[in-house]
């Protein structure tokens, strides 16, 4: 064998595109080097190997917000890396496309994505969905309440829009942070931990309430302008054998 052939070094690819954030390593990796921290030096950190470049930007992706800030990026597994930046994407197309199915107000559509936007301005956009810190802060970064409590239950909760709407307040426990609240249709039985910052959103949209109009909406925790229920009950798979 020619041992000139052998010991050829291999060609470094270009980057798949302009403003690829990833520079091709002589290790055969993509690499960037990241300051753990403020007052730390750079260091190099290797995300993927030259041929799979999407793999190596989607691992920079959910392991920048830890890298930056000196901490070991959590397991891939834990809730798929899912950044705020995904979760309010998906979020916002769910509602997109009940607005084009006449499902939804453009209004309330705007509110949703207003709320978003300052989601996203207020905690950063990768920051990741199981990274709740569980500090005291204050949220502050909307003027409607009642929306803002109805996008922290669904980023906090998973919670669409007939959970919102029918969510009694007897199964929101604000002084222990947790929703006990069974799917509506299946009857399933749901528990969720509430982040503090969902319970200060929820203390406030419930304070916010308008008047309810009638016993029937009396306990509900979101009311419309009118003080009627968003929605009416959904018939059980228990109630309709």
């Amino acid at each position: 064998m020619d041992k000139s052939t052998a010991s050829a070094p291999r060609r470094k690819p270009a980057k798949p595109y302009e403003g690829f954030p990833l520079f091709a390593h002589p290790s055969g990796q993509w690499a960037k080097k990241i300051k753990p921290g403020p007052l730390a030096k750079p260091k190099l950190f290797y995300f993927g190997v030259w041929a799979d470049p999407e793999a190596a930007l989607a691992r920079l992706n959910r392991e920048w917000p830890y890298l930056k800030e000196g901490k070991t990026p959590a397991a891939i597994d834990v809730l798929g890396g899912c950044t705020l930046r995904i979760l309010v994407s998906a979020f916002l197309g769910s509602k997109e496309a009940k607005l084009d199915a006449d499902d939804l107000s453009p209004r309330t559509f705007r509110d949703y994505y207003k709320t978003c936007d300052s989601l996203i301005e207020f905690f950063g956009k990768d920051r990741r969905v199981d990274e709740e810190t569980g500090k005291p802060e204050e949220v502050t970064f909307t003027p409607n309440p009642v929306i803002r409590g109805m996008v922290f239950l669904g980023l906090n909760c998973g919670f669409g829009n007939t959970d919102i709407a029918l969510l009694p307040q007897m199964a929101v426990n604000l002084e222990t942070g947790w929703i006990v609240f069974p799917r509506p249709k299946t009857e399933i039985p749901r528990r969720c931990p509430l982040w503090p910052k969902t319970v200060a959103a929820l203390r406030a949209a419930i304070a916010n309430r308008p008047a309810p109009f009638d016993a029937s909406a009396r306990g509900l925790c979101f009311l419309t302008r009118q003080g009627r229920p968003k929605k009416t009950a959904v018939p059980s798979r228990t109630s309709r054998r």
